[in-house]
């Protein structure tokens, strides 16, 4: 027996002489990349960047169909595999409604959800303020975070842009009063080591940034 999900998944269940088994066939990669998590403070984040779905290729736009979609720097997979998928914020949300999204679960792993902008600044809180809060959740920051400087996706007709030396990170938060109410919070980290800085800004959402998630 086959059971399909709204997010793609697909399960197989399958009896061997009266015993169960379940047997897993994923076509998106959501339950199979379930990533480790590190406790910072009250949080729980996963230790790198989601990396789930289909690569498509960055001239093109990521769709409302039965696939979640990604997009690798440069077009290539190993750099999905080294930092992470792009997102478009919509693809990213699961296409829940823009006012209904903050907080929800969008393609991350069960149990867990994109981040909100009011838990992205607990945590920069609890690490001691914007101000070195960058420094510490860079690979030599010692919190087990590691960000990964995966670049982004232009809007439009693509093009990728500044892998290793910035990372831009998704919140579910939406912006109301934006015009076209399309852009997103996106946090940017640059640089790998002293001098590390965080400065937050808002995105259009046809923009593809990476996406860390949080346990619920």
């Amino acid at each position: 027996m086959e059971i399909s999900e709204a997010d793609g998944s697909k399960y197989k269940l399958t009896a061997t002489k009266g015993t169960l088994v379940l047997t897993i066939t994923d076509n998106s990669g959501l339950t199979a990349n379930d990533p480790d998590w590190v406790t910072i403070g009250t949080q729980k984040w996963a230790r790198k960047n989601l990396n789930v779905g289909v690569m498509i290729d960055g001239s093109q736009y990521q769709t409302n169909n039965s696939l979640v979609e990604k997009n690798c720097y440069d077009n290539l997979e190993s750099n999905c595999t080294k930092y992470g998928g792009l997102y478009q914020w919509r693809e990213m949300m699961a296409y829940v409604p823009d006012t209904e999204a903050e907080g929800t679960r969008g393609v991350c792993p069960v149990g867990s959800h994109v981040p909100t902008e009011l838990e992205w600044k607990a945590l920069f809180t609890y690490l001691g303020g914007i101000e070195i809060a960058g420094m510490k959740l860079s690979s030599s920051g010692g919190v087990g975070f590691d960000m990964m400087f995966g670049g982004m996706r232009f809007a439009g007709a693509g093009g990728f842009h500044e892998k290793d030396t910035y990372a831009y990170n998704w919140s579910s938060s939406h912006i109301v009063g934006v015009p076209w109410n399309s852009w997103q919070f996106g946090n940017y980290y640059s640089g790998q080591g002293a001098g590390t800085n965080l400065t937050e800004f808002a995105y259009d959402k046809s923009f593809a940034l990476s996406v860390r998630c949080l346990k619920d």
